[in-house]
């Protein structure tokens, strides 16, 4: 291993990791310029060190091991490589302890938090790779500010909590971005707060009972869509979505399963098409749907005080829908006091 020192792999040279008894890294500062792979069976751990990868490409071969062990990884790009496309794939990035990958292109393979670890994904691009965080007390966190923005394209994220925000000095929460170019999945315990922009044509699965707090979506991108499989729920609390289609159902074989969607604190659907789906709003929660067309589905608003709200000036449209309970205020006031009627077609 190498230790307390640097380590520079020049723009014509290259480090080549080819060992099952593995080698690393502690409290190294390492700066790739070109070169770096990690060899089938072998295994590169990196622990209380950083890697400079802004000039460099990272190669990991099948069933090679990248382990991040309280360390960071800054730029350039990541690869999984595998000349069997049906050959299974490992986790051939292991977060150990808290780690953070930035300003990264990290492509293919699988990636697999353990307990209580957090991965700063700051600025990174992930391609086509599975991230398992289903561990106890695993956080993916993208940090305040669109330098950071996380892009996920054809990327499944299973368990664990996302936190897309940061906290500045002076306490203020500021927003993180995630934008999804190609379709992905969410499939997590929880996503906090921040913007998520779905990009055209690209659907944003989030299933596995996961609970959005605070996040605005923005799917104003033409075929953008926000997917809620059969016999999974998504939870809404103080969430935006803007624009696009939330499909909340899945059909198969002739048959169509109902997903679900909890709406737990007060939330806006606006200018979106939502088909099928229950739609469930907790007590003393608003659902906002300004300019939105609902087909098929059911809204139970039982509980105590669940509000829909129609704004004034905006229409909602109904196709084939139950809604059962609660109040539904078609008006808002203006500036001086005076009502302005909403529209429901």
């Amino acid at each position: 291993a190498l230790s307390n020192g640097t380590l520079t792999v020049g723009p014509a040279g290259a480090l080549q990791i080819q060992t099952a008894s593995g080698a690393g890294t502690s409290e190294e500062g390492i700066t790739n310029k070109n070169s770096i792979e990690v060899f089938a069976g072998s295994d590169f751990n990196l622990a209380l060190s950083t890697l400079d990868n802004t000039a460099g490409t990272i190669t990991i071969d099948a069933t090679g091991q990248l382990e991040l062990d309280d360390s960071s990884l800054n730029g350039g790009t990541v690869n999984y490589f595998t000349s069997d496309p049906n050959a299974p794939i490992s986790d051939d990035i292991l977060i150990n302890r808290s780690s953070t990958i930035s300003n990264a292109h990290v492509n293919g393979g699988a990636m697999k938090l353990l307990s209580g670890a957090a991965l700063t994904l700051d600025g990174s691009t992930i391609t086509g790779m599975t991230i398992d965080a289903v561990a106890t007390g695993t956080t993916i966190q993208v940090d305040g500010g669109v330098a950071n923005t996380l892009t996920l394209n054809d990327v499944f994220v299973s368990g664990g909590t996302i936190n897309n925000f940061s906290t500045d000095a002076s306490g203020n929460v500021v927003a993180g971005d995630i934008d999804v170019t190609g379709s992905s999945t969410i499939d997590a315990i929880a996503l906090n707060k921040g913007h998520v922009t779905v990009g055209s044509n690209v659907t944003l699965t989030l299933d596995g009972g996961i609970t959005v707090t605070g996040t605005s979506f923005d799917d104003t991108a033409s075929g953008a869509t926000i997917q809620v499989d059969g016999n999974n729920t998504l939870t809404l609390n103080g969430v935006s979505i803007n624009g696009g289609t939330i499909d909340a159902f899945t059909s198969s074989g002739g048959t169509t399963t109902i997903g679900n969607i909890d709406v737990t604190g007060s939330s806006t659907i606006s200018n979106a098409a939502l088909n099928d789906g229950n739609v469930t709003l907790g007590g003393n929660v608003t659902l906002n749907l300004d300019g939105t067309t609902a087909t098929g589905t059911s809204f139970d608003d039982t509980a105590s005080d669940a509000v829909i709200q129609v704004d004034g000036g905006d229409t909602l449209t109904l196709n084939g829908v139950h809604i059962n309970g609660g109040t539904i205020n078609d008006f808002s006031t203006g500036p001086s006091g005076s009502i302005i009627a909403g529209d429901i077609d």
